[in-house]
């Protein structure tokens, strides 16, 4: 497989959850509303998986969660249902979100300025966070809803989730996080959080493709986009249950052994390589998360170079945007954004891959600093 160290773009998942998903199809493959004895031990699979669920993301009995088929439709879900359920009853029409967010909010925007909402993408801080301050300048009497990404999944900078929710709860504004990157990375509990929609993709999680979720609280329950009760998939939340269960096995080995080779890997580099700026080194941010600037080096380039010698980074785009847009918005010259590489490590990256890695990267930064230099320089006159 080379070096993977793209696992913010998508995760393998963990082999117990595609072995567990496959025995469930073909064991609990009956309809969950049936009422005899085939429908029933599927629904009996799906409820304790859904407790499994419930248990890792700390949800109170009377949450409710919506199983989906990813994150952009859960995305969409807590967009859509704002509109049908809140914007048309009360008026409020004015939706946020920050400048870095991926395609799955932006999408979702723009579908609902098309039925007459006002949305507002607010800018970060340098640190590459929304900040309480930010916000509060930023709410009016019709805002209806904060969406945002609990942690960037290229810069892993994490925003202060707890002081943005006590700002939209005194302001009375839904407060929807996308938290598919901290999961098995931040501890918390979604009860003691202040936020009212909860959505991640279980393809970052090491979860079987085509698994999502929605956790909403009680008191802020929208409608499903499905009519009726949908009859989810026994073996889908099956898997998701699993990979939750060895998220939480490999909980303290991310958030200290997986940190500490991040840092090996930046320090490494720095060393090598002494041009190089490693960013949001000083800024809470995610265990498993680096982004690295070489400078007077294309980081389209380096990309390529790295990925001929099987070390797979990310520059974003696709669903995210391209982290030189991300790094431009935080203050960073274009010059300097447009040499950077992202690099997400997971539970089964080691020491030998981080070493293996260093020398790669070194290599090929040099090869391409010494054939491109000057092409970044300001001509004279």
């Amino acid at each position: 497989m080379g070096i993977y160290l793209d696992s913010h773009t998508a995760s393998r998942p963990f082999p117990s959850s595609i072995e567990r998903m496959h025995a469930l199809f073909k064991t609990a493959w009956g309809s969950l509303s049936a009422p005899h004895q085939i429908g029933q031990d599927a629904l009996s699979v799906a409820n304790t998986s859904l407790q499994i669920i419930y248990d890792f993301l700390g949800a109170g009995e009377k949450d409710i969660f919506t199983f989906t088929s990813s994150g952009s439709e859960a995305i969409s879900q807590v967009f859509l249902s704002t509109y049908t359920d809140l914007v048309r009853e009360n008026g409020k029409n004015h939706f946020m979100t920050t400048t870095l967010e991926g395609a799955s909010i932006f999408h979702s925007l723009e579908r609902l300025e098309k039925l007459g909402c006002v949305s507002k993408k607010l800018p970060v801080s340098s640190r590459g966070q929304l900040t309480k301050e930010i916000l509060q300048e930023a709410i009016r009497p019709r805002s209806a809803l904060l969406s945002l990404s609990w942690a960037n999944s290229l810069t892993g900078v994490i925003n202060p989730i707890h002081d943005l929710a006590e700002v939209c709860k005194e302001k009375e504004v839904k407060f929807h996080v996308d938290a598919g990157s901290v999961l098995g990375k931040l501890f918390f509990r979604f009860q003691d959080l202040g936020v009212d929609y909860l959505t991640f993709d279980g393809d970052i999680l090491h979860a079987p493709k085509g698994t999502g979720g929605l956790l909403q609280k009680e008191s802020s329950f929208l409608s499903r986009l499905v009519v009726g009760d949908p009859d989810c998939s026994a073996p889908a939340i099956g898997g998701l249950a699993t990979s939750f269960t060895l998220l939480q096995e490999h909980f303290d080995h991310v958030c200290m052994e997986t940190a500490r080779l991040r840092d090996r890997l930046e320090q490494g580099i720095l060393d090598g390589f002494p041009e190089a700026t490693v960013f949001f080194a000083n800024v809470e941010r995610l265990p498993n998360t680096a982004v690295i600037a070489f400078p007077g080096i294309f980081n389209e380039a380096l990309l390529y170079a790295l990925h001929r010698k099987g070390v797979y980074a990310s520059i974003g785009g696709n669903r995210s945007q391209k982290i030189a847009e991300i790094l431009q918005a935080c203050g960073v010259s274009k010059e300097l954004a447009s040499t950077s590489i992202c690099f997400s490590l997971s539970y089964e990256t080691t020491q030998k891959n981080i070493d293996d890695a260093i020398a790669i990267i070194l290599d090929a930064a040099k090869n391409l600093s010494r054939t491109s230099k000057g092409f970044f320089e300001v001509p004279h006159g």
